[in-house]
């Protein structure tokens, strides 16, 4: 969970843990996000999934404010093709992304996720690589990344 013992990286806008006991990275996001804070968060985050072979994403972006569109450009364009080459480990990757409480946050969102993760599925089937799902809690996010 979200323990000072778990924490591996903070910036202005970001802390990164790393659960070690169930393999899982938790982003927490929170205020305005502009490009370069992000990068080197979700760089970072990268580099631990790498280090430790991680399947299991929490992205928890409840305190998002606001989201720079530089930003999802560049997590579309750059962040996720790079994490690809990466992330070369077998496994299905799970990823749960806790919704933003204001209503652009949570579309931009969406919006990001659906031009990465969506693009890739087959229509009428399953994507047997990656599946994600929104949560609007923590707890239940981190229950079903846990458990499945």
């Amino acid at each position: 969970m979200k323990t000072s013992e778990n924490l591996f990286f903070t910036n202005q806008n970001y802390r990164l843990y790393y659960a070690s006991q169930s393999n899982v990275i938790l982003l927490e996001a929170y205020k305005s996000i502009k490009l370069e804070v992000a990068r080197e968060a979700w760089l970072k985050a990268l580099d631990k999934a790498e280090e430790h072979q991680v399947l299991k994403w929490i992205s928890d972006e409840a305190q998002i404010e606001l989201i720079s569109h530089d930003f999802h450009s560049w997590w579309v364009a750059e962040w996720y093709p790079y994490s690809k080459k990466r992330l070369t480990f077998d496994g299905k990757r799970l990823a749960a992304t806790i919704l933003s409480h204001r209503f652009y946050a949570e579309m931009s969102t969406k919006n990001t996720v659906n031009k990465t993760l969506r693009l890739k599925a087959i229509v009428g089937q399953q994507n047997k690589y990656m599946e994600h799902l929104y949560f609007k809690d923590f707890v239940e996010a981190y229950d079903w990344i846990t458990s499945t």
